[in-house]
């Protein structure tokens, strides 16, 4: 309620890799400026247009230019557009309406990342930033569907997973693209999958069915 004065509609719920639990996933208290349109991650709202809709969010930005260029030379090379806000590591993949997030270090696991509800009362997804691994795509740039991405989550949350991932890999960074796992694309109507899916919607919902793992 007292901690900001700016329009909510680029501010979202932020998820981070250590809140990352199996099946479930927490916000707490933070929040992420996201200053672009969900219909083009390439580039951020121009500051021209930020002043005009949003003239308190541009002076913050511009009050804390010199904090925002102290990121990385490795960071800006990544940078989605040039305005002096822009963000790395995003893209349509940024909003999908379902994403599995899994950290990449320390205990591997993987949880289903849905909307949340704000303090202000709007449901909007969370967005994942740092030491997150994140699916919200398939190889063919199609999103997931809630039973896509419930398959997926069980699958990574097994024992048979965690432990491959865990004797592949140092625990201070976990790589699905370097994993060579196989997830056969979901099928709707497949008895094993639909099992899995199952699994995982119990799992989220309730902590005592996470044993089956």
């Amino acid at each position: 309620v007292n901690g900001w004065n700016f329009p909510t509609d680029l501010i979202y719920p932020m998820v981070e890799g250590p809140s990352v639990q199996p099946f479930e996933f927490s916000c707490g208290n933070n929040y992420h400026i996201i200053p672009y349109r969900k219909e083009d991650t390439l580039n951020p709202i121009p500051l021209k247009e930020l002043v005009k809709e949003q003239k308190d969010l541009a002076i913050y930005f511009a009050n804390h230019k010199d904090l925002l260029d102290k990121q990385s030379d490795k960071s800006k090379d990544m940078h989605r557009g040039e305005e002096f806000y822009a963000l790395s590591k995003i893209g349509p993949y940024t909003f999908a309406p379902y994403l599995v997030a899994a950290r990449d270090n320390s205990k591997f696991c993987a949880s289903v990342v849905k909307p949340t509800l704000t303090p202000w009362g709007e449901l909007k997804q969370s967005i994942c930033v740092k030491h997150t691994i994140i699916i919200s795509q398939d190889k063919y740039k199609r999103f997931i569907t809630e039973d896509e991405a419930h398959y997926i989550n069980g699958i990574l949350n097994s024992t048979i997973v965690i432990a491959y991932i865990h004797s592949t890999f140092k625990t201070n960074g976990f790589s699905l693209n370097k994993s060579n796992l196989f997830l056969p694309k979901y099928q709707e109507g497949n008895e094993l999958y639909t099992r899995i899916v199952n699994l995982s919607k119990e799992a989220t919902k309730n902590s005592d069915r996470r044993e089956f793992i």
